[in-house]
């Protein structure tokens, strides 16, 4: 054969080649990467029968990892014969060219692998490129998110994009070590409970360090799979740390027939997850900015009512016992005046409570929450005139500060409450530890709630029963709300605790 007709083979060879890719272009959607490692292996089928036989068995095929199946199954096939055809095992005869010219023939073949590699490597670098510059398009813009779901959804998308991973979550933790949310795309999410078998992935969280999973199915700590992820083979999880705490994980998987994670791949999940990490403690500074801005706000309305309603109320008690003083005893208007200078003084006393609500809460740097408690049970006995039981452990276990603020906030709210509509005359407020919880319930002997105390909780004209609801969600505990069946109304605080840490707080 001549050098003319070996580069009309290698025309029909391109052809074939690139007819293949625009059929599975037009047929298929699947990640570049995909179809740039499926351009590397037709690259590798040099018979022009061998591509003809499979464009024909592609036309009978319905999915796209079918077809990636039978080109590389192709590409191994056309391998092995030219194993078996190597001139070693043919002797001194030459098949390829009758007229001894082996040297032209293997300068060709050199030439056409060296393009084969110079147009793999040409692709590689495509996609680091794509891939960079989504970088630095994405991940900047990504510290931009100040809400975290907002953020958590993006930085999943955004991960996605950058490794062409066909699913990925990312997962946060509560301040116990448990799974607080978390965010999957690419799969239907399993409703609100994460899959144990997929609690592999947090192993970042105690190591540290990245992990990596080429064969997921024979991986050892990989529990039963939800069938949603059973076609997943590659995996690489990341750890999210803001300070020296892990807070949570990066998670991206690819399919059976994608390619596998490369060392560049886990250098751009390594750095992209320290942004996602600055990003969060951003956003989670933003919300204690919002909380202590709140704070200074309450300060302000505090003092504005102390110097301009309070006193106001105190001038017009005062002119109301004048009044009285100035009637004679049997004047008709002396009951009416004795009952302003009634409403007037309850007035002081109900927006002075209020007053200091508003002002304070507990500091633990100062005050172990025992003490807290008594002092808000003491001023609230001497405000509302109602006998309090205060019931509390022995012995405290260690509470992290926003339990404590939960814990004061919720049993100060309920007192609030009660006050202004239980008519009760008597409150038990129960402290207890039980195993690996802590239990505070408010009970009083008054009307008990009217209506179903699952709408209190939505409910803008009861903001009371559903700050404490709140509250109780953001420590990371759970509230409810009932009447008690010898009368009255029940608030029950269930709070998690941390195993075996004592020690009062």
């Amino acid at each position: 054969m001549s050098a003319i007709g070996l580069l009309g083979r290698s025309e029909r060879l391109l052809m074939q080649r690139y007819g293949i890719l625009a059929r599975l272009r037009k047929q298929f959607t699947m990640p570049d990467a995909t179809f740039e490692d499926l351009a590397s292996y037709l690259n590798l089928i040099e018979d022009p029968d061998m591509l003809d036989e499979l464009t024909v068995a592609l036309d009978k095929v319905e999915s796209g990892a079918e077809a990636t199946t039978l080109i590389v199954e192709t590409a191994r096939q056309c391998q092995r014969r030219r194993e078996e055809r190597t001139p070693e095992k043919l002797g001194d005869t030459v098949r390829f060219d009758p007229r001894g010219r082996r040297n032209l023939y293997q300068s060709i073949v050199n030439e056409v692998s060296q393009m084969t590699a110079t147009q793999r490597s040409l692709g590689t670098l495509s996609r680091r490129l794509r891939q960079t510059e989504l970088f630095i398009q994405q991940a900047c813009a990504i510290l931009a998110y100040l809400d975290q779901d907002s953020l958590m959804e993006q930085a999943v998308s955004v991960g996605r994009k950058l490794l062409a991973a066909d699913v990925g979550v990312t997962i946060l933790l509560n301040v116990h070590g448990e799974i607080d949310a978390f965010w999957p795309q690419g799969v239907k999410k399993p409703g609100e409970t994460f899959p144990e078998g997929m609690r592999f992935l947090l192993k970042p969280i105690e190591t540290g360090e990245i992990l990596l999973i080429q064969d997921l199915q024979h991986y050892p700590e990989a529990g039963s799979l939800p069938p949603e992820h059973l076609n997943i083979q590659r995996v690489l999880s990341a750890p999210l740390i803001i300070g020296r705490n892990p807070v949570g994980v990066l998670a991206l998987g690819r399919t059976t027939y994608a390619p596998i994670f490369d060392a560049e791949d886990l250098r751009l999940l390594e750095t992209f997850a320290k942004q996602i990490s600055v990003a969060l403690e951003n956003a989670r500074l933003h919300d204690a900015v919002l909380e202590l801005a709140q704070l200074q706000e309450r300060q302000r309305i505090a003092q504005d009512l102390h110097d301009s309603v309070v006193q106001l109320l105190f001038t017009m008690g005062m002119e109301a016992e004048n009044i009285l003083n100035e009637l004679p005893a049997d004047s008709p208007l002396r009951h009416r005046i004795q009952r302003i200078r009634r409403l007037i003084s309850r007035s002081s006393t109900e927006l002075r409570g209020a007053i200091g609500a508003l002002t304070r809460g507990p500091n633990r740097k100062d005050e172990p929450l025992s003490v807290l408690l008594q002092e808000l049970v003491k001023e609230f006995e001497e405000l509302s005139h109602i006998e309090v039981t205060l019931l509390m452990p022995s012995r405290w276990p260690n509470l992290p500060d926003f339990s404590v603020q939960a814990i004061y906030r919720i049993v100060r709210e309920a007192l609030a409450n009660i006050q202004k509509h239980a008519h009760a005359t008597a409150v038990i407020v129960n402290v207890t530890v039980y195993l690996d919880r802590l239990i505070i319930s408010i009970q009083d002997d008054g009307v008990g709630f009217q209506s179903d105390t699952t709408a209190y909780k939505y409910s803008d004209l009861h903001f009371g029963l559903r700050t404490m609801h709140q509250l109780a969600e953001r420590a990371g505990g759970y509230l409810e709300a009932f009447n008690h069946e010898d009368g009255g109304a029940v608030i029950r605080f269930t709070l998690p605790l941390l195993p075996n840490r004592d020690g009062e707080r």
